[in-house]
This record gives C-alpha cells, sequence and structure tokens, in this order.
C-alpha cells in the first residue's frame, strides 16, 4: 500500500453502536405459536363476529345521527397476519418486544379485526370521533386517508393521540 494507513480502532468502544439482535429462532418460534393459534378456523371466526357487531353498532350510529357514510368491516386472513409477521422479523423493537410478550397485544396487531368508517363530509370526521369516543374503547389510533384534512389529523393523532386536538381548519 502506497503509504495509507488507517488509523488503529478498539472495537469494543463500538460495542455501544452495535444493533440489537434477538434471537430470531425463538421469533419464529413465537411466530409460529401465534399463527398457531389463528388457524383454528373458531378464532378466525370470532374476529369476523366481532368486527360485523361493531360494523353494525357504527351503522346505527350514522343512523342516529344524520351523518352520511359508509361502514365496511374484515378481519385479517391467516395469510395476511402470516405475510405481516414475516414482513417484521427485521423490526427490532417489534420482534424483541414480541419475545417478551403476547404478540396479539402488540399495536401492531389492533387490525386483526377492522371497522372503517368512510364519511362524505369532512366536517363529519370530528363529531364522529367524539361519538365514537364516547361510545368505544379505543384501542388504537390509525392514520386516516383522503383530503387535505386528513394530514391535519393524522398529525394531531400521531403527536397526541387525539384527533379532538386539531384545529380542522378550513376544509
Amino acid at each position: 500500500m502506497s503509504g495509507f494507513q488507517l488509523p488503529s480502532t478498539n472495537v469494543s468502544d463500538l460495542d455501544e453502536y452495535a444493533p440489537f439482535n434477538v434471537d430470531h429462532g425463538a421469533y419464529i418460534q413465537k411466530v409460529e405459536g401465534c399463527l398457531e393459534l389463528y388457524s383454528d378456523l373458531e378464532k378466525q371466526a370470532s374476529y369476523h363476529k366481532v368486527a360485523h357487531m361493531v360494523r353494525e353498532k357504527c351503522q346505527d350510529l350514522l343512523e342516529e345521527t344524520g351523518t352520511k357514510g359508509v361502514v365496511t368491516c374484515r378481519a385479517k386472513t391467516y395469510e395476511s397476519l402470516k405475510a405481516k409477521l414475516r414482513s417484521m422479523e427485521n423490526h427490532t423493537e417489534f420482534t424483541s418486544w414480541a419475545l417478551n410478550n403476547d404478540i396479539f397485544q402488540h399495536h401492531e396487531m389492533g387490525d386483526l379485526a377492522a371497522v372503517r368508517i368512510g364519511l362524505y363530509l369532512p366536517q363529519d370526521v370530528i363529531k364522529m370521533t367524539r361519538e365514537c369516543q364516547q361510545r368505544f374503547k379505543i384501542a388504537h389510533l390509525f392514520a386516516m386517508q383522503g383530503g387535505p384534512g386528513a394530514q391535519k389529523i393524522s398529525t394531531a393523532l400521531m403527536s397526541t393521540g387525539n384527533i379532538l386536538a386539531t384545529d380542522p381548519g378550513r376544509w
């Protein structure tokens, strides 16, 4: 080499910068156990049942409040859950959490049974949010999709966890 030398580095100084390694085998074993539980058709049917019951309650809520909207629901399929858990193998925060906790309790699993309320008018979002907060125990909040007001609401949810903290501004 032409006189170029790298400075000597003590690799023990780098330990604090090394990524946290998760026991991959233990994670896969935990995922397999989770998938085995979810593969039970009765278990999946219970998620469908809950989703449909909540959809009906939300549909009734729209009618009671005179709000125009559409309510849909679904339960995550076994294959979709399997793909999601496999895709999260590289998310160190999730995998380390999953090794010490019930995977079904993680906020990323909050969509095993899901209900979506699509509203026609943006000003109805806050009204329906209030109604839902009064009638349901909200376990997880997810970002909203759609028009210009959705970004403001998504930002408020991420920063405060409270949609009512949002100034709806000009919708």
